[in-house]
Order: structure tokens, then sequence, then C-alpha cells
């Protein structure tokens, strides 16, 4: 197995092992795992697209407790979750 695969595979389960722990918004995984907020959307998007992750927008009556870093301008906040596929790569 190449270096660089190994490590993509780590990433993706460190990245389902946080979303499983608590559904988090591209800013908290990005600020926990050290990567760039460009870095992580591109891999988030890729995992959704292959149905292990799914984004959940909430809307949030104003943002008391929000940082503003994470609010959408419609007061809508985006969260990732699991799949049902995404848990079962978590639990290997």
């Amino acid at each position: 197995m190449d270096a660089n695969n190994s490590d993509d595979t780590f990433l993706i389960k460190k990245i389902l092992q946080l979303i499983d722990k608590n559904n988090m918004t591209l800013n908290e995984i990005a600020d926990e795992l050290g990567l760039s907020r460009d870095e992580l959307k591109f891999r988030l998007e890729m995992m959704e697209h292959m149905g292990e992750i799914e984004s959940v927008k909430n809307n949030q009556s104003g943002c008391s407790g929000c940082s503003g870093s994470k609010c959408l301008g419609d007061n809508k906040l985006v969260v990732y979750q699991l799949t049902e596929k995404g848990r079962k790569i978590c639990n290997k």
C-alpha cells in the first residue's frame, strides 16, 4: 500500500470518527485536524459523494452561542453527519 494512500485512509477515518462523536461543522473539523478549510471541504465533498457522510442545514433562530464563523448569511448552520456506510467504515 502506498504511503499517501495510507495517510488518506487514516485521515478519512479520523474525520469519520470526529463526526461520529458529535455532528460537526467544516470549521470545527478543520480546526480539530489542523487542515485548511479548502482541503477539508474537498475531502468532505468527496466523502459525501461516496455516501459516507451527509451535510445537513439546520435553521438557527438567532446566533446565540454561535461564534459567527460557523453561520451562513441566511442563518443556516451546516453540519456533517455519518451515513450508515460511514458508520460501518468508522467502526472497522
